[in-house]
């Protein structure tokens, strides 16, 4: 009945005014253009319209909570497009009736203006044009709506009477009379609304926080933010310190996708997510109310699908554990062509010997040998892989292949006295077994290392003679590869995965200084071979020895940067119990959790590179040395299969 009145005394004042409605501006899906946006060109129009067709002229810019309520039960503003424009014009009482729309063209936004007479459904002008930006779209509106809206104006004149003079009288004296402006700060939580005043936007005021001049008195404040409900008031200025701040409620809610990652295994920032069948990059979406449809993926999980009914206002969490995927191996090892039985660990659990078969995640850590022996392999996700793990030494590390045996001959001489008893230290220190605590594994090598300087001077008397000098040489370095071979397989102190994976990291660095020693002496007793001419069987054994330090060095970086690579992050759902437990609340648990978590994979992966690089560089290197001195053996061959493997 209101709507009814409201209609009749519309229509009651039509014979004393002309109406324009000037409706919503439309925009093409692909145009990619906000409400807000859409909102502030509309209003833009409307100021073009009234000042060419001013109230004192007769004319009337009808506002939109006119339109709205002229408006036929169940129609909306966004239905009025192509040819219903004419009839909604008339549904509403109006006199003409003009919109806009934005498109797209190319890489430039279009928009189209027209204007219609309702009476004679006759189209009476209208614009089009282009534009890099919404501020270029607002520019064509000041330059061209103007001339549209004078076609009104154009036949409303006065009919002359006859010509002459008449009613003449002078200017009296000028009095100004101003009214005082005063600055206004507008604020709203969230920021980022667009503002309009008395139905006029503020270009000057394009988005929350801001500041307009306004004159004093009374004035309607206008605030609208994408994804939030329009928020009207009015507010009373009288002088500069006036502000005005407004919550703005939301016309959403809100989902944060917040998975739990089994294990640990995987990074939470490779999730990918799709909301109605569109990427969404955010972990945290907002969500207009009503049902969706969510899909998120993961390399190493099985894909998830989810129907999500969300009300305005409200927050939900996904904090489901993941279903880890997975992906068939089947793993042999052979020395030589021989099968080899060696135990399988998946991350870092014994699940079996090979050969081995099994379904396994596809982002495992393999391990053949020994925890400490990742092989660079990677699951493949619903598929069979098969590899073969080749070794040259069931004692030594891949890639590894066995170094000559040489025996000594005791001819009874000074120089054979003070060899052999270097060979009595180099038996004791492979007795060594380090263990304990640090305190004691420190103590432990130290007296190691005593030992080994006693030996060293020992070996380096006995290399005085020309007949020990390479048979001592070759011992001379065999004594550093011991006691790195006695800390390589020292007991771990850790007790928690995520501190013996650090534990074996350092224990590996702690190794290279000793095999570059080493390398020293070996390409000293290499040197001196190639000067002397001299070829026997110690000086293959060095041979062998000095290439192999390449290989050593070059595989423990290649086992750190595999074992940064796949090392399992950890357990997500811990680590947010523990930001609880601290006193915060949940989602800002989530959050930090997922903050620490990216910053931790992305340190992993960084130290993983790092030591690709190292590992090509030392494997270059030994190449590089080979062909220096003309060294042709396994070790070699062994290198290039290993470097091969590092630049896949």
């Amino acid at each position: 009945m209101k709507k009814v009145l409201l209609l009749i005394l519309f229509q009651a004042a039509l014979s004393f005014a002309t109406y324009v409605a000037v409706l919503e501006t439309l925009s093409e899906k692909k145009a990619n253009i906000t409400r807000n946006e859409k909102l502030f060109l509309t209003d833009k129009l409307r100021e073009r319209a009234g000042v060419v067709l001013p109230a004192y002229l007769g004319y009337t810019i009808m506002t939109s909570e006119n339109i709205r309520a002229m408006l036929p039960p169940g129609k909306a503003i966004e239905e009025c497009e192509g040819s219903c424009l004419v009839e909604t014009g008339r549904n509403i009482a109006a006199d003409y009736v003009a919109q806009a729309r934005v498109g797209k063209f190319n890489k430039s936004f279009s928009i189209t203006f027209e204007l219609y007479e309702t009476a004679s459904n006759k189209r009476i002008d209208g614009f089009t044009g282009l534009g890099n930006s919404v501020d270029e779209l607002l520019a064509l509106i000041a330059k061209k709506a103007d001339a549209v809206f004078q076609k009104i104006n154009k036949d409303t004149h006065i009919d002359s009477e006859e010509d002459g003079f008449s009613n003449i009288s002078t200017g009296a004296s000028y009095s100004g009379s101003f009214k005082n402006k005063f600055i206004l700060q507008i604020e709203t939580n969230p920021s980022g609304a667009l503002i309009s005043i008395d139905g006029e936007p503020k270009p000057q005021c394009k988005e929350t926080p801001c500041s307009v001049q306004i004159e004093e008195g009374e004035h309607r404040i206008s605030m609208v933010r994408e994804m939030y409900q329009k928020k009207d008031t009015i507010i009373l200025v009288t002088n500069s310190g006036t502000s005005l701040t407004a919550n703005l409620i939301p016309n959403f809610g809100e989902l944060t996708i917040a998975p739990i990652l089994t294990d640990g295994i995987g990074d939470i920032k490779d999730l990918s997510i799709e909301v109605d069948n569109t990427k969404n990059s955010k972990k945290i979406i907002q969500l207009s109310p009503g049902k969706h449809s969510i899909h998120i993926e993961h390399p190493c999980y099985e894909p998830i699908n989810f129907d999500l009914n969300i009300n305005k206002g409200r927050s939900l969490t996904f904090d489901k554990p993941l279903v880890v995927a997975l992906g068939g191996l089947e793993l042999s090892a052979e020395k030589k062509g021989v099968p080899q039985s060696l135990p399988v660990f998946i991350n870092n659990q014994q699940e079996g010997e090979t050969p081995f078969t099994a379904n396994v995640p596809v982002c495992s850590q393999i391990a053949i040998g020994s925890k400490n022996n990742l092989i660079p392999i990677k699951i493949k996700y619903h598929q069979n892989i098969t590899y073969i793990h080749k070794i040259f030494n069931s004692s030594s590390t891949s890639f590894e292949p066995e170094l000559s045996e040489v025996s000594f001959i005791n001819d009874g001489s000074n120089a054979a006295a003070n060899f052999f008893e270097g060979q009595q230290i180099i038996e004791k220190l492979e007795q060594y077994n380090i263990g304990g605590r640090a305190r004691e594994k420190t103590m432990q090598i130290e007296e190691m290392e005593s030992l080994s300087k006693k030996g060293t001077n020992l070996y380096e008397k006995a290399s005085n003679n020309d007949k020990w000098y390479f048979p001592a040489i070759l011992q001379s370095g065999r004594l550093l590869i011991t006691i790195a071979d006695r800390i390589q397989k020292q007991e771990l102190s850790s007790k928690r995965e995520e501190e013996k994976f650090a534990e074996r990291i350092k224990i590996a660095q702690e190794l290279i200084p000793y095999y570059e020693v080493a390398m020293t002496f070996f390409q000293k007793a290499i040197s001196q071979a190639r000067t002397k001419g001299t070829t026997n069987e110690y000086v293959k054994a060095i041979e062998e020895y000095y290439i192999n330090m390449f290989l050593k060095n070059c595989n423990i970086y290649h086992q750190i940067q595999t074992a940064f690579s796949t090392s399992p992050l950890p357990d997500s759902a811990l680590v947010v119990r523990e930001y609880i437990g601290q006193g915060m609340v949940k989602d800002n648990a989530i959050t930090a959790t997922h903050a620490d978590l990216e910053a931790y994979r992305e340190e992993l992966n960084n130290r993983a590179e790092a030591a690709k690089e190292l590992a090509i560089r030392h494997c270059s290197d030994g190449l590089k040395a080979a062909t220096k001195y003309a060294i042709k053996n396994d070790q070699v061959e062994a290198i290039k299969d290993l470097i091969h493997n590092l630049k896949k």
